[in-house]
């Protein structure tokens, strides 16, 4: 599961880096994939909790603890990235904030 999760993660953050640049030169497609990096990981965050909650009710013991502390490490992400991808949705979707971008 931890693949499963991690590669994501880290994929994001490879387009995030590049998608910087673009924002950097005011490209229209890198304002869109910010749009697109400011919704994907928090629908990403919400399907790993709820798999995480759906683990921890199996009475395994070890099994559960780790389903149980993962559930807390991405509400901990949940927590940390909501408002920032809620920020950057805002303000690369407002009407002055568009026609800078070519």
């Amino acid at each position: 599961m931890f693949d499963f999760l991690t590669i994501p993660q880290i994929a994001f953050g490879l387009i995030g880096i590049i998608a910087s640049i673009g924002l950097l030169r005011l490209r229209e497609r890198a304002r869109n994939v910010a749009v697109f990096l400011s919704i994907a990981p928090i629908i990403g965050v919400l399907f790993a909790l709820l798999f995480f909650l759906s683990e921890s009710h199996v009475p395994h013991g070890a099994e559960s603890l780790n389903a149980a502390f993962g559930f807390l490490l991405y509400a901990g992400f949940l927590i940390i990235l909501l408002p920032l991808s809620i920020w950057w949705l805002v303000l690369f979707t407002r009407d002055k904030v568009r026609p800078q971008f070519h």
